[in-house]
This record gives structure tokens, sequence and C-alpha cells, in this order.
């Protein structure tokens, strides 16, 4: 039997077309937790640009945020890794240099230098809330659980190198995620399932992107929107309908009909 559920936003709960969580996404969600099951969201984003999650935080008993890095079980912090101090100074040196656009996620703030034409593309897919613009350097010496930049795909050989504790899971082709070494969804749900005493065949996990593979393949009952890319759905149990049509509400039904729920 599924005893926690952990869920993606963008592609999973939230559709890129529209923006909003589907209808029979809330009445999936709300199916199951009156089943005992206990929700979690589990994505990449902070809980401050969770914008379309925030009117239904009733649903949620927890969050696996900024990849893994920072996971709160109600008002307790359950798992907190940040980035090395020096691989955040030497970013900074190297945009005094060559100006990027980059985001700093901290624990409660989001911050960003400035925005370029990449990073104004990604807000408008992504609906995502503008942080306010900063001097980043003032955040130097701040807890920093993962950096936002717009770079492509193409320019991974260029600035990887400048993180060597960290790496890049990238699901975008404007920009990337740039976290420590060891940190990933997997963990943070482990982290969080240890804290319940759930055990990991007793998990569900609904993602689309390449930073839910770890998750998705981890748990008991790992599940692929229709709309999710080719190396998630192959580590999946199953492959649902895409966010726009119903894939929460179907894969539900399926697991309840099975007996999983």
């Amino acid at each position: 039997m599924i005893k926690a559920a952990f869920f993606d936003i963008d592609g999973t709960l939230v559709s890129f077309n529209t923006h909003q969580i589907p209808a029979s996404t809330l009445d999936a969600l709300k199916r199951l937790r009156e089943a005992g099951v206990r929700l979690f969201i589990a994505s990449g984003r902070h809980i401050a640009s969770m914008d379309k999650v925030t009117p239904h935080a009733d649903l949620f008993d927890g969050y696996v945020m900024v990849n893994g890095g920072l996971c709160t079980y109600g008002d307790k912090v359950v798992h907190s890794v940040t980035m090395s101090k020096k691989d955040v100074k030497l970013w900074l040196d190297y945009i005094k240099e060559e100006p990027r656009s980059t985001c700093f996620v901290m624990k409660d703030e989001i911050v960003i230098n400035f925005i370029d034409e990449q990073m104004e593309k990604v807000f408008e897919i992504l609906d995502f809330p503008v942080p306010p613009a900063v001097d980043l350097n003032k955040y130097a010496d701040s807890d920093v659980y993962q950096l936002i930049i717009s770079f492509t795909a193409e320019e991974d050989s260029k600035i990887l190198p400048i993180f060597p504790k960290c790496y890049a899971p990238r699901w975008s082709p404007l920009f990337s995620d740039i976290i420590p070494n060891g940190v990933n969804k997997m963990v943070g749900i482990e982290k969080m399932i240890e804290h319940l005493g759930v055990k990991s065949d007793e998990v569900a996990a609904f993602g689309d992107g390449g930073n839910d593979i770890e998750m998705i393949g981890s748990v008991g009952m790992g599940i692929a929107m229709g709309n999710a890319c080719d190396e998630l759905k192959a580590v999946a149990k199953f492959t649902t309908d895409d966010v726009d049509n119903d894939g929460i509400a179907k894969a539900v039904e399926r697991l309840c009909r099975e007996g999983f729920v």
C-alpha cells in the first residue's frame, strides 16, 4: 500500500500551457489524502516560487525543495544541504568578468542580479515570480542552496568546471540549476520517509523531467507523466497521460484499481 506520494510541480502538477493545476488533479490529490496517503511536493523550486501550489497548501504535508537540498515537514527542517561558500565566491568572481543572469536560492528568499533575454523566457515559460534584483556580492557569505544560471547546454563545458563540488540537473535548454554533489530529489525523499518511518516500497512519485529520474527510479511506484522525457519513462513503473489530459487523475485511478491505495 502507498503511504506517501511525492509530486514534481512543472509539467506534473502544473501545466506548462495553462500554468494551473487541473481540477482533475486536485480531485485526485484529495482522494489520496482521504485514503490516508501523505502528500509532498518534490521540486526544483523554492517555497517562495510555488505560487500555484500555495493556494492548495492544505493538501500537502511537506516539501522536498530545491532538488532535495531543503526538506521540510510542517515547521520542521528534515534535511538541509547548502553549497560550498568557496563555489559561490568563485562564481561571483567569474561574473565580474563575464556577467550572467544568476539567481541565488536561499532558505527564506530568492534574489537575482539582473534578467537577460534567456532568463526572461524562463520566467515566462514557468510563470515564475520574478525575484528582486540585488547586488549578489552582498550574499557571498550566505547559505545558498542552489544557483539558477542562464546558460545553454553548449556552454556546459565552459561553466560547469567552475563548480567542481556541484552538478547541473538541466531541465530546460535556457538555464540550469547548480546544486551540490549528492543532492537530488531521491536523497530528499529518503530523508523524508526515514523521518516518517515509511519504507521506499510504500512510496509513489510523479514526475516528468530530467531532475526526476533518480526519485522515479528509487521508489516503489515511480510514475512518469505522458509528457515526460524518454529517460524518465525508461525507469518508471508505468507512464500515465499528459498533465493537460488528466494524467495524475488517471494514475491515481489505476493505483486505486490495482489495490495500491
